[in-house]
């Protein structure tokens, strides 16, 4: 069945209360599981199974409130072809309308990165990149420059360069296992997988999160 988006209102201001005001289906858009809005922008990202596209929240304002459901009609991306099979994750750039999603068919990964606006393919890994064909990926991220690539697997984390067409693996680090840290004297010990890599607002340090 088609995604359903709810739209909820703050009533209150003083007391912070919420009410539903309308309830909208996204037609054509199935197994939808994250939705990331864009700043200074009413566009809205919304990743399914199947692929990625676009809706407007200002067209979700638009509709009758009640709680009956309405149609909305969403736009997806045309390269969204590039990718073989389900999506397994995402990332947005802060400063630029990037996205950055990865898919998996058959054991092999791709990450592909779009310019959301103009709809258009940005780069793509490598066919031969040895660790999307080895580990599984886990969380990816972008730079606020849209000039990185963070992946983040089950025990290493990846950083791309986006270049011409390709996205060019620059180093990795390990995170599970004996990680050595610099100026510190005790390494860190680390069992559990990765779930998470994030960069800070201003792109100048990443976290990686082991562990649920």
């Amino acid at each position: 069945e088609d995604a359903v988006a709810c739209v909820f209102v703050q009533a209150e201001k003083a007391k912070k209360t919420v009410s539903l005001s309308r309830r909208v289906v996204l037609e054509g858009l199935r197994g939808l599981y994250a939705m990331v809005s864009f700043p200074r922008s009413t566009a809205t990202l919304a990743c399914c199974r199947d692929g990625l596209a676009f809706f407007d929240v200002a067209d979700l304002l638009l509709v009758t409130t009640g709680p009956d459901l309405q149609t909305v009609a969403v736009q997806r991306l045309p390269s969204t072809a590039c990718h073989e099979g389900p999506v397994r994750a995402m990332g947005t750039a802060q400063a630029k309308p990037l996205v950055v999603a990865c898919s998996s068919h058959d054991d092999k990964q791709r990450i592909n990165v779009w310019d959301w606006r103009v709809r258009g393919l940005i780069a793509t890994s490598l066919d031969d990149d040895e660790t999307l064909c080895q580990k599984t990926l886990a969380s990816l991220d972008v730079h606020p420059t849209g000039h990185e690539v963070l992946a983040g697997f089950q025990d290493a984390v990846c950083l791309y360069h986006v270049s011409d067409k390709n996205l060019v693996l620059a180093q990795s680090f390990h995170v599970r296992g004996v990680v050595k840290l610099p100026k510190d004297v005790t390494p860190l010990v680390a069992t559990t997988s990765l779930s998470l890599v994030k960069y800070s607002r201003t792109g100048s340090r990443f976290a990686a999160v082991t562990g649920r």
